[in-house]
This record gives structure tokens, C-alpha cells and sequence, in this order.
């Protein structure tokens, strides 16, 4: 019931990138879930700030514990 965004790779988001989040929080919320972002960037926290995701949206600081398989 949780989705976590991992954007650690991420560089640039323009508003594509902010609508695709904005999409993935709505379904999730729809099914009753949550949606987090993960090791956003200082730049992206800005963006997010900017467009209000961040008033929607939980961003994590905490680095989140990777599993590689």
C-alpha cells in the first residue's frame, strides 16, 4: 500500500516528470495507498517545493536501505 519514488538518479524533472507524480499519487490514493519520494536532490526538493508537491506529497530525507538482487 506504499509507493516509494527512489529519485536518487535523477537530475532534471520538468513538467512531465511533476505530472507522471502527480498521476502516481492520484491512483495510489485511489487504492488507498501512499506515495513517497526518496533521496530527491536539492534541486528537485526546490522544484517539488515550487509546484506544492511537497505540501502533498511526504519526501524523505532518511536514505532508504537498497537491495540489490
Amino acid at each position: 500500500k506504499k509507493v516509494i519514488l527512489d529519485l536518487e538518479d535523477v537530475c532534471f524533472m520538468d513538467s512531465a516528470g511533476i505530472g507522471l507524480i502527480i498521476g502516481r499519487y492520484k491512483v495510489t490514493k485511489a487504492y488507498g495507498g501512499e506515495l513517497e519520494i526518496q533521496n530527491a536532490s536539492s534541486n528537485l526538493k526546490r522544484i517539488f517545493n515550487m509546484s506544492g508537491i511537497e505540501k502533498i506529497i511526504k519526501i524523505n530525507e532518511d536514505e532508504i536501505m537498497k537491495v540489490n538482487q
